[in-house]
C-alpha cells in the first residue's frame, strides 16, 4: 500500500536564487542614492519600483512553482522575510565592495556633511554620539547595520504583499462544481 507522502515546501533554495537578482537591484538602488546627480532623483523612485515588482513577481513564482498554486499568509510572509534576508546578503557583499574599494570616500563625505548640518542648526553632540557616529562610518559596520535595514525593510513588504500573494487551495468539490 502506498502512502502519500506530504511535503511543505521549502522556501529557502528559491529564496536564494531569487535573492540574488534582488540583492543585485537593492544593491544599484543604494549606488544610485550615493551618487550626487540630478538624474538619480528620477532613476531611484523607479529602481524601488522594480525591487517592489520584483518582490511581488518572485513570490507568486514562489506561490505557482513551490506551492502547487497555493500559499498562506504565513508562508508568503515567512518567503518574502527570507527573500529580503539572503537578497541583503549579496547586497552586503558588494556593498562592502562598493564603499571599500569603490567610492572609498563616501562615509567620511557623510559624515562630514552631518556634522556641518548639526553645526549649521546650531546642535551641540556629545561627544560620546560623535564618536559612535564616527565608529559606525567604517565599511564594515556601516555595511552589517544595512543587513539588519534591508531585513526590517523586507520585513514591512512581507506583511503586506504576503496579504496580496495568498492564495486558498481549492478543494476537489468546489472544482466539480464548475465544471
Amino acid at each position: 500500500m502506498e502512502t502519500d507522502k506530504i511535503t511543505s515546501p521549502n522556501p529557502f533554495r528559491h529564496a536564494m536564487k531569487a535573492g540574488l537578482a534582488l540583492g543585485v537591484a537593492i544593491l544599484l538602488l543604494f549606488v544610485c542614492m550615493t551618487i550626487p546627480q540630478g538624474w538619480t532623483s528620477f532613476v531611484i523612485p523607479l529602481l524601488m519600483a522594480v525591487v517592489l515588482v520584483m518582490v511581488y513577481r518572485m513570490a507568486k513564482h514562489y506561490r505557482e512553482t513551490e506551492c502547487g498554486g497555493s500559499i498562506t499568509y504565513g508562508q508568503a510572509f515567512s518567503y518574502i522575510l527570507i527573500l529580503f534576508f539572503f537578497a541583503s546578503l549579496v547586497a552586503a557583499v558588494l556593498r562592502y565592495g562598493y564603499l571599500e574599494y569603490i567610492n572609498t570616500t563616501y562615509l567620511t563625505d557623510s559624515f562630514n556633511q552631518a556634522m556641518l548640518i548639526y553645526e549649521q542648526l546650531q546642535i551641540e553632540l556629545p561627544t560620546e554620539v560623535v564618536d559612535e557616529m564616527r565608529r559606525i562610518m567604517v565599511p564594515t559596520r556601516f555595511t552589517m547595520q544595512f543587513i539588519m535595514v534591508d531585513c526590517m525593510v523586507g520585513m514591512f513588504v512581507a506583511l503586506i504583499y504576503a496579504f496580496f500573494v495568498r492564495k486558498k487551495q481549492q478543494d476537489n468539490e468546489s472544482l466539480t462544481n464548475n465544471i
